[in-house]
């Protein structure tokens, strides 16, 4: 599971990345000598078993492991820098291709926010873990729709 290509197209699928992401989208992602978090990654997880191919955003590293959650989700996965096939870097939605370009102050406090979320359900705090998932929701919302029209460098979200 090295990364292995330095582009790659992928449709998105389901909602587990929303609202900056949705269901159809093609995401384009590159291969990076390195991730950090607030990168959104397309990457190898099993799940049940079965090697599965994901895009979610990394919300916290260790020294051994980075872990990635979906915007619009609950749990954490726990991967390795290896499971990375790239960093989704631009998104097309209707015939219109958006980069996608983070603030950094804003990206972290919603990957801390992400992070804490991602502990309670962990923790069986499902309900407090739901909770908190709406807020990441009507965060990300915000971003997004601050920054709809404006053409700002520091965070552009696709409509």
């Amino acid at each position: 599971m090295k990364n292995a290509a330095i582009n790659k197209i992928v449709r998105i699928k389901g909602n587990s990345m929303e609202p900056l992401l949705k269901d159809g989208d093609i995401a384009f992602a590159s291969a990076m000598q390195s991730y950090t978090v607030g990168d959104i990654v397309i990457f190898f997880y099993q799940i049940n078993g079965v090697e599965k191919i994901l895009s979610h955003r990394i919300v916290y590293e260790d020294d051994y492991h980075l872990y990635c959650k979906g915007d619009n989700s609950l749990n954490l996965e726990e991967i390795t820098s290896n499971a990375i096939i790239g960093k989704i870097t631009s998104v097309e939605r209707q015939g219109m291709k958006t980069i996608i370009k983070i603030r950094k102050d804003l990206l972290k406090e919603f990957c801390d926010l992400s992070k804490k979320c991602g502990d309670e359900w962990e923790s069986g705090n499902t309900q407090t873990a739901r909770a908190i998932a709406k807020r990441c929701y009507i965060n990300m919302l915000k971003i997004c729709k601050s920054m709809e029209g404006k053409g700002s460098p520091s965070y552009v979200c696709v409509n």
